[in-house]
């Protein structure tokens, strides 16, 4: 069976089933070697997510999962491959020889640091993995920057040399006002080097860069019809483009369902792990209100991402895309 066809199953069975998890570890805390203007990261300010974790704090950590039956790792920074590679070896070996049921491994990287040892220690994961690389169209002003290098020269170079070791590589973008218009290009560029997972998510700062829930959405609208007269879809899952279109989004920032958030769990180090995913910086999750669930739209919209303050643009966008995706579907019917 093809990988996406793998994954699609096995998160069609996860979804029916109360008994799955996402573990997002943070072996080396928020340390990084670049700094992206748009990292939510540089909010956190808490000297104990920026420590190093021992192989034997995460074992310790993970030992609570292991009955899980879907159970998925990422390993997450700042920059996860800024770890010591024997200590992250020890983690995955006891990954591989303890979890006895459904589990999924991805690396979250921003791909400047990949190299042979770290590439053959996610091989050894077989169809288990997948790798995920930061990457964004340049467009008029680049948000991402590293310290003392040419990190697009550097990640170019490292995809080229390894998609074709890993199977799943995938690109995630932050799409902001001054790359909104590069992104098709961007896909382009990327698929002719061999990536074919691509994931566009818009930025949520404040930092007079981000685009309204609105303008995302006429972004959306945009690659979608691209996507479908040009029939990338045969060769390229662009997301959250394929999600919205099927009938169950899998996807948690359109995921009707109150407990959303509680299947994220994130590792910060020994005494500090948080029930929730990363993006909740003061760990108080918010609620669905009355108002969303009430909506027309809510089964498709599930409220949004909850850490995430809406803009006054939300609700209306959020039905135009809902509209929009109902008139494609009805029209290719």
């Amino acid at each position: 069976m093809h990988l996406k066809k793998k994954l699609k199953s096995w998160r069609k069975k996860s979804m029916n089933s109360n008994n799955f998890i996402t573990l997002i570890i943070k072996m080396i805390g928020t340390q990084c070697n670049m700094r992206c203007e748009y990292c939510y990261e540089h909010a956190l300010g808490d000297n104990d997510h920026k420590k190093t974790s021992t192989s034997s704090d995460v074992i310790e950590y993970l030992k609570n999962f292991l009955d899980y039956h879907n159970v998925f790792i990422l390993f997450h920074g700042g920059e996860p491959f800024l770890a010591n590679y024997n200590e992250v070896a020890i983690v995955a070996n006891f990954i591989k020889n303890n979890f006895r049921h459904n589990y999924r491994v991805q690396f979250q990287t921003n791909g400047t640091l990949l190299n042979d040892n770290w590439i053959g220690l996610m091989e050894s994961f077989g169809d288990r993995i997948s790798l995920s690389i930061s990457l964004d169209p340049i467009g008029k002003r680049d948000l991402r920057h590293s310290n003392s290098f040419d990190y697009r020269k550097k990640v170019i170079e490292n995809l080229k040399k390894y998609v074709s070791r890993i199977d799943n590589v995938g690109i995630v973008s932050v799409i902001h006002k001054y790359n909104v218009l590069d992104y098709e290009n961007f896909i382009i560029d990327m698929n002719k080097i061999g990536l074919k997972n691509f994931t566009a998510n818009k930025y949520k700062g404040d930092l007079g860069v981000a685009i309204s829930e609105l303008e995302y959405v006429d972004f959306l609208k945009k690659i979608a019809i691209k996507y479908i007269k040009n029939k990338w879809y045969k060769t390229i899952n662009l997301e959250p483009i394929n999600s919205l279109f099927s009938k169950k989004n899998k996807l948690c920032i359109y995921m009707a369902d109150d407990n959303k958030c509680s299947y994220f769990k994130t590792f910060y180090g020994v005494r500090d792990s948080s029930e929730y995913c990363d993006h909740v910086v003061n760990k108080n999750i918010l609620k669905i209100g009355k108002q969303c669930k009430n909506c027309s739209v809510y089964s498709f919209c599930g409220g949004g991402c909850l850490a995430e303050i809406k803009d006054e643009t939300f609700c209306d966008a959020r039905k135009e895309l809902y509209n929009f995706i109902q008139r494609i579907k009805h029209e290719n019917n």
